[in-house]
């Protein structure tokens, strides 16, 4: 590895603690529905409005029917916590945050996709990115790997010279990552002729 490999290697790994992003916040897991009162017959009601506002969020504009109104019977279930407040209108707010992890995996489980990724085999995808010409494009390349739906790990293999190879594990495998990765205008595909790994270069 050339001296300029290894200089930028290290102040990746000095800068890495900095580096990483998630997929979704808990701000997506976060909903509000006007309810009439505080008793428990307003709040319930409350409570799955702002389930079913958080449900289409994840799981898109199918993630409706009977399936999903068996989810919102148990609405309480989902809450982390809520609390009260007006809206400009003056209008009474029920404004509750959901368990993430148990969103996701309740719609899962039902078959429904999650942020536009249905449940599909975890599979290992070898990966090669181009343009790794400094740590700021080595961050940018990875948190965008990372926030990628279906994303669930991200492992740098080696840097040489401007090149960075990665294993990924994503729902769905190569077929699926392939049709991700064409989205954002950050990496364009390589045509090198290796079916077994993707060959991307960063775009600037």
């Amino acid at each position: 590895m050339h001296a300029k490999s290894l200089s930028l290697l290290a102040a990746i790994l000095l800068g890495s603690a900095t580096f990483g992003a998630q997929a979704q916040t808990a701000d997506d897991y976060i909903s509000s529905a006007v309810v009439t009162d505080q008793s428990p017959a307003s709040r319930d009601k409350g409570l799955r409005d702002s389930l079913s506002i958080v449900l289409t969020r994840v799981g898109g504009a199918k993630a409706t029917g009977a399936k999903v109104a068996l989810l919102l019977a148990r609405a309480d279930a989902f809450v982390q916590q809520f609390d009260y407040n007006n809206n400009d209108k003056g209008e009474l707010l029920i404004i509750a945050t959901f368990d993430q992890p148990a969103v996701d995996a309740a719609l899962k489980s039902l078959g429904f996709a999650v942020w536009g990724i249905n449940t599909s085999p975890v599979d290992d995808v070898a990966l090669s990115i181009s343009g790794i010409t400094n740590p700021r494009a080595y961050a940018r390349a990875l948190n965008y790997l990372r926030a990628l739906p279906g994303m669930k790990n991200v492992s740098v293999l080696v840097l040489a010279g401007d090149v960075v190879y990665l294993r990924l594990r994503s729902e769905g495998g190569a077929a699926r990552l392939t049709g991700a990765l064409s989205v954002g205008g950050v990496l364009k595909r390589l045509d090198k002729g290796d079916t077994r790994e993707l060959a991307y270069a960063l775009q600037r």
